[in-house]
C-alpha cells in the first residue's frame, strides 16, 4: 500500500561474523563469497514501523526497480563477488509479484546484459536496457538496445529504433547514467 516502502539491504551479522568480532579478528577477506551475507529484499510500513523480510535468496541483490504501484519489483541478483574481475557467472534479473510473494527469472537468454529498467506508468511492464554484444560471457563493449517487457505475456521484444548505433549513455564524467540521462546516440561515425 501507499504506507510501504520496498527496499534492498544485506542481512543482518551471520553467526560467522558474530563469532569473528566476538573474537576481535580485524582482518577482512576480500570477496569471501562463502560468508559473504546476502542481499535481499524488505519491506517498511511506515505508519506501523513494521520490517518484513521479502525474499530468502543467498545472492547479492545489487539492483530494485519496483513499479509505481508497489505490486512489482525488478532485480538484478549477483551470484558471484567475482563477476566484475572475471564475468565467469552472469548475474540473473528476476521479477517479483510483491503482492503474491512469488518471483521468475527474466531475460535469461546470453545475450541479456540489463543495465537497468524503468517502469510505464500504467504499471503494465517495463522498458530495459541491455548491453547487447555478440559475446555470451562478457557484457562489454557493447551497443545498448532498449526491450520492452509486457507483465501480461510475460515476454520481452526489442523496441526498433531504425538506427543502428543503439542507445547512448551520458558522458562518463557526467556521473552514472539513469533513465532520464539516456537519449538516442546522434554522434557521427565515420
Amino acid at each position: 500500500g501507499p504506507s510501504n516502502i520496498v527496499f534492498l539491504t544485506q542481512e543482518d551479522e551471520s553467526f560467522y561474523e558474530q563469532k569473528v568480532k566476538e573474537n576481535q579478528d580485524t582482518s577482512m577477506v576480500v570477496e569471501d563469497e562463502k560468508h559473504e551475507p546476502p542481499t535481499r529484499l524488505f519491506r517498511i510500513d511506515v505508519d506501523t514501523k513494521k520490517t518484513i523480510r521479502l525474499t530468502s535468496n543467498i545472492d547479492q541483490i545489487t539492483y530494485l526497480c519496483a513499479s509505481p504501484n508497489g505490486k512489482w519489483a525488478v532485480t538484478r541478483h549477483n551470484r558471484s563477488l567475482l563477476y566484475d574481475f572475471d564475468s565467469k557467472i552472469k548475474p540473473v534479473m528476476m521479477l517479483y509479484d510483491l503482492v503474491k510473494g512469488t518471483s521468475r527469472p527474466i531475460f535469461t537468454e546470453l545475450n541479456y546484459n540489463i543495465a537497468f529498467v524503468a517502469w510505464t506508468n500504467d504499471n503494465l511492464g517495463f522498458y530495459a536496457v541491455n548491453n547487447f554484444n555478440n559475446n555470451p560471457r562478457f557484457s562489454y563493449p557493447s551497443v545498448l538496445h532498449l526491450h520492452y517487457y509486457d507483465l501480461a505475456s510475460q515476454k520481452s521484444r526489442q523496441i526498433e529504433l531504425d538506427w543502428p548505433n543503439g542507445l547512448a549513455e551520458q558522458d562518463a564524467n557526467e556521473g552514472k547514467p539513469d533513465r532520464k540521462s539516456t537519449r538516442l546516440n546522434s554522434s557521427h561515425r565515420t
